[in-house]
């Protein structure tokens, strides 16, 4: 991982690694966060998080370990606010204006 603001965006879905109903979001995430070799690239790659969270993209799933949808709703805001604030430590980090 070249920009240590992206952590929080990887310990968040650390837990769905095993998911088998969400394993591809861990592996989307992930991916996104290797590949970002520059600022531009590591605040892409939030964006794509924070675009996923919608309710008709990841959110429009079944996840086993969430009591309803409700509470995989809860756990996609908490994620997009997270790339969120990755995204706005990035640009602190770099001279860019936040998010």
């Amino acid at each position: 991982m070249e920009y240590k603001e992206l952590e929080p965006l990887l310990d968040k879905v650390v837990e769905l690694q095993s998911n088998e109903g969400a394993s591809d979001i861990y592996d989307f995430v992930f991916h996104k966060i290797e590949i970002a070799k520059t600022p531009s690239m590591a605040q892409s790659a939030c964006e794509h998080v924070i675009t996923m969270c919608h309710p008709r993209a990841w959110g429009d799933r079944y996840v086993d370990g969430y009591d309803d949808l409700s509470g995989w709703c809860n756990y996609l805001t908490e994620l997009r606010d997270i790339a969120q604030t990755c995204w706005n430590e990035i640009s602190n980090n770099n001279g860019a204006k936040p998010l």
